[in-house]
């Protein structure tokens, strides 16, 4: 079952954020796999951040990756993030969004939405929009530490 937070705006974007309800405990074997924290604290700027996708390799190509595809990136604050964009996009970045900077032909694109951004094992973003993929400018993802009473509240934790 999905679950939307009930003040998602799909003219604005805000609160581009939902959970997948699953039938049953899932079950994590050996050291590499495990439930991912939720990040608590307010994070401005970081390095180093890695996201994660399955989404398109470039706007123009519809080919799919075979395999997950990683980056690394880094974590730019809400300001700087802002200056990029051009209104009305510019006004969309809040305290609930967290922004990442990117290089030309890099970033995420169609099909990574609902993606997560980690930075030391934390989940502190999930992907919500980007302008379009591979143009160097930042990527925009849902705040968790802004959203954690909400997700805790639903997933019963």
């Amino acid at each position: 079952r999905f679950v939307v937070h009930p003040a998602f705006d799909a003219q604005t974007y805000a609160n581009d954020i939902g959970l997948v309800r699953v039938a049953e405990s899932l079950a994590f074997a050996g050291d590499q796999l495990r439930p991912v924290e939720l990040a608590t604290d307010f994070l401005e700027t970081a390095t180093g951040a890695t996201v994660s996708g399955w989404g398109r390799f470039a706007i123009s190509n519809n080919q799919l990756p075979t395999r997950l595809q990683f980056i690394r990136t880094d974590i730019i604050g809400r300001e700087q993030c802002a200056a990029q964009f051009e209104e009305p996009y510019s006004n969309r970045i809040s305290d609930r969004t967290i922004c990442t900077s990117n290089q030309a032909n890099q970033g995420v694109c169609l099909g990574d939405a609902g993606g997560p951004l980690v930075l030391d094992g934390v989940l502190v973003g999930v992907q919500s929009w980007s302008i379009p993929c591979g143009l160097g400018l930042p990527d925009v993802y849902e705040r968790v530490s802004h959203h954690r009473a909400w997700i805790l509240a639903i997933t019963l934790l």
